[in-house]
């Protein structure tokens, strides 16, 4: 089993208690940076007021520490070239990449309503579900037809526009299908209740990978939990390797009775076998939109 960590970071909004004003200092040259709202293992993110255009960006700041990782630097800046590539009405626009002082930042647009993470707190209709789902199908199907594999699905890179509008972000660990060569394995750094057995199993992936873990966040928005927990905080290692072998041989659990008219959408999705997942995102996209 390969080691897991975890490269959540949150943005949400400015009324949440945790969100910090003029706690820090940081100085970006074009950005007046407003406040502290998240951070995760590789970068904190700010909310800025880029001053050339008067529009509120989110930033997000590789943390000092790790300037001098030749691995997380080239995945940091992997995630800007990505995008640049991307323009979708579903994934988060990069508004720009920079270095100050060996300070590696990335401005995009900023997203106040949070993560799904934020919004699974709360009771939503079935209807809001799959809409939600849709839109990120929708982002894949547009990412994986463009080459790259986002390999880190969670509801932590959902982020909302808008109570409706939701785009994915997050493609630090993406695979470039026609240059894999040039990103370094980081299977290790996915995390264990959304990830594919392909991915776990250190195979070659595709575009079948991001839909199974699409699948885990769909099952998780219908059922309350993940498909596969120990349902325990925080997780050990046990937990971890427990996960792990969940994602790898136990069954496809069973949604509630009244969801059980989704239960075929989900078995496709959790398939074991990549072949037997639907073929593509937007093939995911069109059996919801039948529902």
């Amino acid at each position: 089993m390969t080691e897991v960590q975890d490269l959540t970071f949150e943005i949400e909004a400015e009324n949440d208690p945790s969100f910090a004003v003029n706690s820090f200092s940081l100085d970006i040259p074009g950005y007046e940076v407003v406040g502290l709202c998240g951070s995760g293992a590789t970068a904190e993110v700010y909310v800025a007021i880029q001053n050339s255009l008067s529009r509120q960006v989110a930033l997000k700041v590789m943390h000092s520490h790790l300037i001098y990782d030749e691995i997380c630097v080239s995945h940091f800046l992997h995630e800007g070239r990505i995008n640049a590539n991307l323009s979708h009405a579903n994934i988060v626009p990069i508004h720009n990449v920079g270095e100050v002082d060996g300070c590696h930042y990335i401005a995009m647009e900023y997203m106040p309503w949070g993560n799904l993470r934020r919004h699974l707190k709360e009771p939503h209709t079935l209807e809001w579900v799959i809409s939600v789902v849709i839109q990120i199908a929708d982002a894949l199907a547009y990412s994986h037809e463009h080459g790259f594999i986002h390999r880190d699905i969670k509801p932590e890179n959902i982020l909302f526009r808008d109570n409706d509008s939701v785009v994915l972000s997050d493609f630090g660990i993406a695979d470039d299908l026609e240059h894999r060569t040039a990103i370094k394995s980081k299977s290790t750094q996915a995390t264990p209740r959304y990830m594919s057995p392909d991915l776990l199993r250190s195979n070659p992936i595709g575009p079948s990978s991001d839909i199974y873990s699409l699948g885990t966040v769909l099952f998780e928005m219908l059922a309350g939990r993940p498909p596969y927990d120990s349902g325990t905080k925080p997780y050990t290692r046990k937990d971890i390797v427990a996960v792990q072998f969940a994602h790898l041989r136990d069954p496809i659990p069973e949604l509630p009775h009244e969801l059980q008219h989704l239960q075929p959408i989900i078995n496709k999705m959790l398939a074991k076998h990549p072949k037997d997942r639907f073929y593509k995102a937007s093939d995911v996209a069109e059996a919801l939109s039948s529902i």
